[in-house]
């Protein structure tokens, strides 16, 4: 079954405009025998050549501490009763403001989430 999955993939990318594959789905490929990696160019099993875009999966890391963030939110939550505290910037807020999905209840903004459903918003 696997195999097929695989050949399937590689006929939708072969036959589409936009030739796009991730670097897993080009390795499963070469595996397979359908395409061939010869100087950093992709061929196939009969020497045809492919552009295809290699969409690679890049890992970063961040190094953020968010205890701040949760230790208000706790607070907020204490302090409204409520366990729904929506994060937001400025820019969100104000576009969510525009849109008419920011309501002031109680002397606070709350987030529209659903018709019954309101989020208390926390600038961030």
């Amino acid at each position: 079954m696997y195999n097929k999955v695989v050949r399937d993939r590689f006929k939708e990318i072969i036959d589409s405009d936009n030739k796009v594959c991730t670097e897993v789905e080009l390795q499963d490929f070469i595996k397979e025998g359908l395409i061939k990696e010869i100087n950093g160019k992709l061929y196939s099993k009969n020497g045809i050549k492919y552009d295809i875009d290699i969409v690679y999966n890049n890992k970063y890391s961040m190094n953020i501490n968010l205890s701040g963030l949760i230790s208000q939110c706790e607070q907020l939550a204490k302090e409204f009763s409520t366990n729904k505290i929506y994060c937001m910037t400025k820019k969100t807020y104000d576009r969510y403001m525009q849109n008419g999905y920011i309501i002031n209840m109680r002397g606070k903004d709350y987030y529209r989430y659903f018709d019954n459903e309101f989020w208390l918003v926390n600038m961030i």
